[in-house]
């Protein structure tokens, strides 16, 4: 049974590798982002279906008031009526990264497919990295885990994943597949309360480092 599966799955890979979109090296041109020794490090966190306010207090009648407020008196601009461009967390990703909207991927996959590849990719080699990159920028990825195999970005200078078993989605679904599902479900409990718990630990660890950073964190909490 795994044996067909990873043929089906070898199959499938070789399949996607012509509907993949031509990626470029060009970067965005700005005005305002001018080269500086001064450039101020960028954090992008996502705390994955961390919901807003209001919603927060509706369906949960939980008051996220005191957070939002002390972000507020720290200077933060909070989006009280925020919605996410996509319900998948993959689509949102690569749309944000890319400083674009996606919808054209219905036009090349179709409306029914469920294909990640594309939006892995786009997320892999983002243009929002490589701008940031030709200004000087150094590239952090904080992996939680979330990302398919082959995820980790090539342009990325610093890359982590403090996987003990070293499990990702697409490793945990092959192994659904076998008589080790019960095993590698506990397993992957313990391998997510690790990731969640690192990645904060590597954010409270990266102002050591002098040169200026776009730091992309994607923490697989509270989803």
């Amino acid at each position: 049974l795994v044996a067909i599966s990873l043929i089906n799955i070898g199959i499938y890979q070789v399949k996607t590798l012509n509907v993949m979109p031509e990626t470029t090296n060009e970067s965005p041109t700005s005005s305002d982002l001018k080269d500086s020794d001064n450039l101020p490090d960028i954090y992008y966190i996502i705390l994955d279906m961390y919901a807003r306010q209001d919603i927060l207090k509706e369906i949960h009648d939980y008051d996220n008031s005191e957070f939002i407020d002390y972000l507020t008196s720290k200077g933060f601009y909070v989006a009280t009526r925020s919605r996410s461009n996509y319900l998948i967390t993959i689509l949102s990703m690569a749309s944000s990264l890319n400083m674009e909207y996606i919808n054209y991927l219905s036009d090349t996959l179709g409306t029914e497919s469920a294909d990640p590849a594309i939006p892995f990719e786009m997320i892999r080699n983002n243009k929002v990295s490589q701008f940031l990159k030709s200004k000087g920028y150094s590239y952090v990825f904080i992996s939680g885990g979330f990302e398919g195999p082959g995820i980790r970005s090539t342009c990325a200078e610093i890359y982590t994943n403090q996987s003990r078993f070293g499990f990702s989605m697409f490793s945990s679904s092959l192994f659904q597949m076998t008589p080790l599902r019960l095993i590698v479900e506990q397993l992957t409990v313990v391998d997510r309360r690790t990731q969640i718990l690192y990645g904060f630990d590597a954010l409270a660890n990266l102002p050591k480092y002098k040169e200026p950073m776009f730091v992309y964190a994607h923490i697989m909490c509270p989803h």
